[in-house]
């Protein structure tokens, strides 16, 4: 079901449990779905693997814009939004890019960048 409150897709039927609302339907492709939240840094970035993976999203603040610039960028909390027949997608991309079991792969210069010295027998 998708609220068209706080555009949030949820298996609930009759009240969404995110906020409330009681007007819950069967959602549909032009409808835009939140499919993160967080500090604008790592919104921004979600956006750009999103496009990176051709698909469109938006971000917006949700303290507004001169909320956003009383307490700077790192302290606005922003949501993510994708059109719905992307979402499944979408989720899937965000959930691996911030997954705490995401693994970083050593370059050949080794994890600080600086190049690894064979030992010598």
């Amino acid at each position: 079901m998708y609220c068209e409150q706080c555009k949030r897709l949820t298996e609930a039927e009759g009240r969404c449990p995110y906020c409330g609302n009681r007007n819950l339907r069967e959602p549909a492709d032009g409808d835009w779905c939140r499919v993160y939240e967080g500090i604008q840094l790592w919104a921004d970035m979600a956006c750009d693997v999103l496009k990176q993976n051709e698909i469109p999203s938006l971000v917006q603040s949700s303290r507004g814009a001169a909320m956003a610039v009383l307490t700077g960028m790192y302290s606005d909390t922003c949501e993510v939004y994708v059109a719905y027949q992307d979402y499944a997608r979408a989720e899937e991309i965000v959930q691996e890019l911030f997954s705490p079991d995401a693994v970083v792969e050593d370059g050949p210069d080794g994890p600080d960048g600086e190049t690894e010295e064979e030992e010598e027998p």
